[in-house]
């Protein structure tokens, strides 16, 4: 690395112990502002380390994660490595098949967690599990309190000391189970390089600075998290802020004042909503000044027409635009989002009001982050530029198709090879080296390279192959369709079919019925206007909004399309049939 010296989490920790930050980590906790400076940081993860050596907890010993983001999570990760053990972050949603499943798999020993309600879940079928919990107490065996036990660090902190943890940089730093989407879940064994080495690739591509504050959203047990949100912003000596509620966070966004903030395109997608919403609230006349703000913009941003009325258009551009950028406070600079594809018009929707969005592109088995669009050289529909250091030591990318390796020019499965990639599967040698070709890491994903800018078209095993031959990845379709203003979410399907469908969840208090279905296939046809007929829906099921609770979501925010096409068989048996389709 050519800005830092150090290659594990354990060193990581030493640059925080010597840094003199009051502000490290803000948050609020039931409305109360609070802040937890670099020293107080250091303090605790020592005491706790100290602690959990004193419980049994050792080196190589795999402990789970199993709590919302926050400051507490963070002070507990970084003692979990001060023990040298091994972290195994839980997704707060988790059903409870995989969450045992994830339990076994990693031979979990130990677990923070802070929701007594999840409890039940696990403690029948685990009862060799020992936990430290968070914001609850319990007077039972195999129950540590986590303030109770930071008393105890602190006691033999003052009798013995402390001596940091010195790991090696090709250890084992974390399992992270994948969202399972497809399959049983499996655990990608990361590194400590994995880690340190991707955050340091965001410090050179991204401008974070010492005066900014990163706004955290995004869950901890996601590698994207945890590298963009913690590790980037720590090298860069940024200040890190959190939410107090992950489904409000929105209404802290003045309070806090950040500079930049990591998303998924459904927190955009929800942005998007609500700017829409507010302003239809404040009457006909104001929303039509917002549409044509909007649109005279969306006209520069094409090098279109010249705009009708400038005089108008500036006028409303200051006094429209001023106060949505207002909502994200101040000091705000740009979004970066990843975990799924963004649509274009999103994109251009924000950037109409000149607020940028940046496209990052990666997988848990990457770390996650190879590439992201950059300000001054943004391209909307590109994953924009791969890491250029991502060719150091032997690091590369290429493409393949069914018949081995293609040029970087060439479209086809994008392949990586480097310091960024997992160390495989835990427990699943044969989906290891199923997943490597070579020596190059299968992405999965379908996509080119051009003009120095990655871009993604699909999932390859998502492609959808009609019977007249046509082919078309479904997530071009569906992130054209899930912005119009009544749809939650989209899942395209037409493998072997003459035509392809949809299956369309619509917001939760929007009643399904004729009327609406009617209002959306107009919005649909628009919208598709100028696409090839192969890729218009012929036909559609409105339902309820897909979630996690009912199995419908990843973890990622991504739809479970087996799920989707299981829960409602029997109506898509009902849309073919009446489409004339042979089934």
């Amino acid at each position: 690395m050519e800005n830092y010296n150090f290659k594990t989490y354990n060193e990581l920790f030493t640059h925080i112990c010597n840094l003199d930050n009051e502000y490290f980590f803000n948050y609020l906790l039931n409305g109360i502002y609070k802040n937890i400076s670099t020293t107080t940081f250091k303090n605790k993860v020592i005491c706790l380390s100290l602690a959990l050596k004193d419980m049994g907890i050792k080196k190589g010993d795999t402990v789970g994660i199993f709590a919302k983001s926050s400051p507490f999570w963070l002070i507990f990760d970084f003692a979990i490595h001060e023990v040298g053990a091994i972290s195994v972050p839980i997704f707060a949603n988790i059903s409870t098949e995989n969450l045992n499943f994830e339990i076994n798999d990693s031979a979990m020993k130990y677990m923070f967690i802070d929701s007594q309600e999840r409890l039940k879940d696990i403690e029948e079928k685990n009862s060799h599990l020992t936990f430290i919990t968070h914001n609850f107490c319990i007077k039972e065996p195999n129950f540590y309190n986590y303030d109770e036990i930071l008393v105890i660090g602190q006691q033999i902190c003052d009798s013995k000391g402390f001596i940091p943890h010195k790991a090696e940089e090709d250890e084992i730093f974390s399992i992270i189970y994948t969202s399972g989407n497809t399959g049983t879940p499996k655990g990608v064994m990361l590194t400590h390089k994995n880690f340190i080495y991707n955050a340091d690739s965001v410090v050179r591509a991204v401008p974070f600075f010492k005066s900014d504050i990163i706004y955290s959203i995004l869950p901890y047990w996601h590698s994207f998290g945890l590298s963009t949100e913690v590790i980037s912003p720590v090298l860069s000596g940024s200040q890190i802020a959190f939410t107090d509620n992950a489904l409000t966070f929105a209404k802290d966004l003045t309070f806090f004042n950040p500079s930049v903030i990591l998303i998924v395109p459904r927190v955009a997608e929800m942005f998007k909503s609500n700017i829409l919403k507010k302003f239809k609230s404040l009457g006909e006349d104001t929303y039509n000044k917002f549409n044509f703000a909007l649109n005279e913009s969306l006209k520069i941003t094409h090098i279109t027409p010249e705009i009708d009325d400038l005089e108008k258009f500036n006028g409303l551009k200051t006094s429209v635009f001023n106060n949505i950028k207002a909502i994200f406070g101040t000091n705000f600079r740009f979004f970066i989002s990843g975990g799924a594809p963004i649509d274009i018009n999103l994109q251009l929707f924000f950037n109409a009001m000149d607020i940028k969005i940046l496209q990052g592109y990666g997988l848990t088995e990457t770390t996650p982050v190879i590439c992201v669009d950059k300000i001054e050289s943004h391209h909307f529909g590109s994953c924009g530029d791969i890491f250029p250091w991502l060719l150091e030591n032997g690091g590369d990318f290429t493409f393949k198709d069914d018949f081995g390796l293609l040029s970087k020019e060439i479209e086809g499965e994008l392949l990586i090879k480097g310091n960024c990639v997992m160390k495989g599967y835990w427990n699943h040698k044969d989906a290891s080296a199923k997943q490597f070709f070579e020596g190059w890491l299968c992405t999965g994903d379908m996509g080119f390279y051009k003009n120095n800018k990655l871009f993604i078209n699909g999932r390859k095993t998502n492609m959808i192959v009609l019977a007249n031959g046509e082919n078309l990845y479904p997530e071009y379709i569906e992130n054209h369709l899930k912005i119009l203003e009544d749809i939650n979410d989209i899942m395209i399907f037409g493998d072997k079919l003459k035509n392809i469908y949809a299956i369309i969840s619509v917001h939760e208090d929007i009643s399904i019925d004729l009327s609406l279905h009617n209002k959306i296939k107009k919005e649909i046809q628009k919208k598709l206007e100028h696409f090839p007929h192969y890729q218009k829906p012929k036909d559609f099921i409105l339902v309820p909004p897909f979630s996690h609770e009912n199995g419908t979501y990843t973890a990622t925010q991504k739809i479970r399309r087996n799920n989707i096409v299981s829960m409602y068989k029997n109506e898509i048996s009902t849309l073919l049939k009446s489409n004339g389709e042979i089934i």
